[in-house]
């Protein structure tokens, strides 16, 4: 089983038939960084969280893993928390 999802900037990637798309990062010079993430389950949820911060999708949790803003392709790690 996969525990982690490599995000893209606005490329879907899915898992169990759960959509996660990365919408943008923000690394604003005085807090922070975060991403802005939409989640399309039974419904579709977005959400801006930090490194480290958590969300809930179904029966799974979720948490911010890393965020690299800097590569030409901005990625962001979801991992699954057990």
């Amino acid at each position: 089983m996969f525990n982690e999802i490599g995000l893209r900037h606005a490329v879907p990637e899915r898992r169990n038939g759960v959509r996660f798309i990365l919408r943008y990062v923000k690394a604003p010079d005085d807090g922070p960084m975060t991403i802005s993430l939409t989640v399309v389950a039974d419904e579709e949820a977005k959400y801006v969280l930090a490194v480290g911060e958590t969300f809930s999708v179904r029966d799974e949790t979720w948490v911010v893993a890393r965020v690299d803003p800097t590569s030409d392709d901005v990625r962001a790690v979801l991992r699954l928390v057990e």
